[in-house]
């Protein structure tokens, strides 16, 4: 018998014990556990529940575990195990009504508890533990990483998932059925990246082991990010994700919480916030055992696996230390999306089928059994990164490397403080700069030139006096036509 039919026969035997139980007089089908005394003197009866094997009773079709003083059952309508919502006390009650027990409620609850919490005890995190299982809607499939194929098994409590993917297991469906989707989002050389973010969520909850990457998707309004975000959610749904900025990510020291248990956490619609500091988010994205604290709750050692996707038009600022951190930068997968499409009411009907969905998991599966093997199949170079961060988050970057080249040489270069900082606000405006990001008056220009080794200095000339900015590290890139030198008029 499979172990989907067990689950059948179980909930089969439960419901008619629970007809049993609603009909107190038929003593011939009275459940086990309930037993009557009578008093040989009076005559009088009284019923009790067998406690040990009420809990034994209920641990058959509940399959329950107990860790972190929290009882979880397996949702045979679900298909996963998840925190008990009273189920137990409830049928706990009913049971006494029903049979007329003659013990106090609140002491049978009480030494039912005491058997129950010694059932299915354990001391670390038993979830999502399988190596080569990932639970769907229509069953669970077994990846076998060594001959690079999948089958499908049936649901039980044996897998021990808190999880369940929204997506149909339909192998018959061809992978390359979801790419045309994709490729409407980015170009080419990012549909990797996009099919990677998955397969890395669910690599790392299979395996515990950190592939240590986080994903920033950038573009403007309208440019597809959200519907990427959207058929995440078809696929893994929004009970199994969060949504944690970046900037809470580094600094609140309960996330850890809010990520135990989740595949992705997902932020559309980064703010441009600054980051003051990362050292909580290079831990985070480097391991998955982490000490899990809960406001008043005992701290602990669990398992966060999400993989974190920000989504944002501009990125955020960092702190200067951080261009000299290569472990930030390793972490990260710059993703650019470049299109902008209109608004259309029935995109997601059009494309978000059922069969386009079972494509893309069959796509991710095929690329969590190459990345096994062989590793990550999106891992951008750090430099490449930390300029594509740096020009969309301050400008600056692009304005200087617009202007300038670094000098080769050891000379010190010269230019108008004024007609730079004109060329400036005229570059802002013609790239469609936005003014919160633009450097609205020469204090802040030159305070914003410095972190870049370009300084404020005067220069004379002739006993004539000009205000300059000078730079050992650039010169003006030859033939672009425009003029900085300080000593001409300025008129």
């Amino acid at each position: 018998m499979s172990t989907e039919d067990d689950a059948r026969s179980i909930a089969a035997s439960i419901l008619a014990q629970s007809k049993i139980i609603s009909t107190p007089n038929n003593n011939s089908a009275r459940p086990s556990f309930i037993y009557e005394e009578v008093n040989e003197k009076t005559g009088d009866v009284k019923v009790y529940i067998d406690c040990a094997q009420y809990a034994n009773y209920l641990q058959n079709y509940h399959s329950i575990v107990y860790f972190n003083k929290t009882l979880f059952i397996y949702d045979h309508g679900l298909h996963f195990y998840r925190a008990q919502t009273n189920e137990i006390e409830t049928h706990i009650r009913n049971t006494c009504i029903n049979w007329n027990v003659t013990t106090k409620l609140p002491s049978v609850l009480l030494e039912m508890k005491a058997h129950i919490t010694s059932m299915g005890c354990y001391t670390e995190y038993p979830f999502n533990c399988s190596t080569d299982t990932i639970p769907v809607e229509n069953g669970v499939v077994k990846i076998d990483y060594e001959t690079s194929t999948t089958s499908l098994l049936s649901h039980g409590p044996t897998h021990m998932f808190t999880y369940k993917l929204q997506v149909k297991y339909k192998p018959e469906i061809r992978n390359c059925f979801v790419i045309p989707l994709l490729n409407r989002m980015v170009d080419r050389e990012f549909v990797k990246t996009l099919i990677q973010i998955p397969a890395q969520a669910l690599l790392q909850m299979q395996t515990g082991h950190a592939y240590k990457k986080a994903y920033l998707l950038q573009g403007e309004p309208h440019a597809g990010k959200t519907s990427y975000l959207k058929l995440l959610y078809a696929i893994f749904g929004a009970d199994f994700t969060t949504a944690i900025s970046l900037q809470h990510l580094c600094t609140d020291r309960f996330v850890g919480g809010n990520l135990e248990g989740k595949l992705l956490n997902i932020y559309d619609d980064l703010e441009d916030v600054a980051l003051e500091v990362i050292d909580q988010f290079k831990t985070l994205t480097g391991d998955c055992r982490h000490g899990i604290e809960r406001k008043f709750q005992p701290k602990y050692t669990g398992k966060v696996t999400a993989v974190h996707i920000f989504t944002c038009n501009y990125p955020p600022e960092y702190p200067e230390k951080v261009e000299r951190d290569a472990a930030f930068w390793t972490r990260w997968e710059y993703v650019k999306f470049p299109y902008e499409y209109g608004v259309n009411p029935n995109f997601y009907t059009e494309w978000y089928t059922e069969e386009r969905l079972s494509s893309f998991l069959n796509l991710i599966l095929s690329t969590m059994i190459t990345i096994k093997k062989r590793g990550l199949i999106a891992n951008s170079d750090i430099q490449e990164v930390m300029n594509n961060w740096s020009i969309n988050s301050d400008p600056m970057y692009g304005f200087i490397d617009w202007l300038f080249e670094p000098n080769v040489g050891k000379k010190t270069n010269h230019y108008s403080k004024k007609k730079l900082y004109d060329i400036y606000i005229t570059w802002c405006i013609d790239n469609k700069i936005p003014e919160h990001k633009r450097k609205t008056t020469m204090k802040s220009f030159t305070i914003a030139l410095q972190s870049h080794h370009i300084l404020p200095d005067c220069k004379t000339d002739n006993k004539v006096k000009y205000e300059t900015y000078s730079s050992s590290s650039f010169v003006a890139r030859f033939g672009t036509g425009i003029d900085l030198n300080f000593k001409e008029s300025l008129d």
